[in-house]
């Protein structure tokens, strides 16, 4: 299996602008992969996987730890500990790297990963 880079991903079919693919050299190889697989061919399963990576580059290994305990009912604020300015980075990534816009009343009715993830997954039309 290939691994996308940023320079073998396909700029043309890509829905990352430039400036966002410069933005995603500074974060971890799996991460940038799956965003520009999700770039490349979007689905729910890579939505999922990117909903993942921005908690896991976020949150470190507290999301990790507490994502295999608790899989999808994870509470954003009472089990990972997400505060307002963890959240403002959160929704900065996604609607960055999925392409999608946050008004501030979406994000105050997202309290744990599941609704993250079904909301982010309805908003860019992958549901």
């Amino acid at each position: 299996m290939e691994t996308t880079t940023l320079e073998n991903s396909k700029p043309s079919g890509s829905r990352l602008s430039e400036r966002v693919r410069e933005k995603l050299k500074s974060y971890p190889v799996g991460f940038r992969n799956t965003v520009l697989e999700w770039a490349n061919c979007p689905s729910r399963e890579l939505a999922i996987r990117v909903v993942e990576e921005i908690l896991r580059y976020q949150l470190g290994e507290k999301f990790d730890t507490i994502y295999m305990d608790k899989k999808g009912i994870m509470l954003l604020v009472e089990d990972l500990g997400v505060d307002s300015l963890t959240m403002i980075e959160i929704v900065f990534d996604a609607e960055e790297f999925l392409g999608v816009s946050i008004t501030n009343q979406e994000v105050l009715a997202l309290k744990s990963f599941d609704d993250l993830v079904v909301f982010l997954s309805n908003k860019t039309g992958v549901s």
